[in-house]
């Protein structure tokens, strides 16, 4: 008798169809990157600024487990900066509104006449 135990070919299993793979990433850690750069620009912005940190935070997170890791967390640094810089200008500008400093502030003092 030998160690191998075979079934009978009615009982073998069927083929099983094969597990989904998994799905590659690759795409949320370059696209966090690219949101970070635009954050960079539009941080002064809050209602673009903190939106498109937010997003690009969450798909540098989803990132983390592509092959191109590196793009992902330099994603979410660029978000995270991006973010705090949008905060601390949003506090300001509405700290400065709330004091009352644009009600004396002269629009046309811009304009050359």
């Amino acid at each position: 008798m030998s160690d191998e135990y075979t079934l009978p070919p009615i009982l073998e299993p069927e083929i099983l169809p094969k597990a989904a793979p998994e799905s590659d990433r690759s795409w949320a850690g370059t696209t966090s990157f690219i949101l970070g750069l635009i954050n960079l620009v539009v941080w002064c912005l809050p209602f673009c600024g903190g939106p498109l940190a937010i997003i690009g935070i969450i798909l540098g997170v989803l990132g983390l487990k592509a092959p191109n890791r590196r793009l992902s967390i330099a994603g979410i640094v660029l978000n995270a900066i991006g973010l705090l810089l949008s905060i601390v200008f949003t506090i300001v500008f509405f700290s400065l509104w709330s004091s009352g400093w644009f009600q004396n502030f002269d629009f046309n003092q811009f304009y050359y006449q």
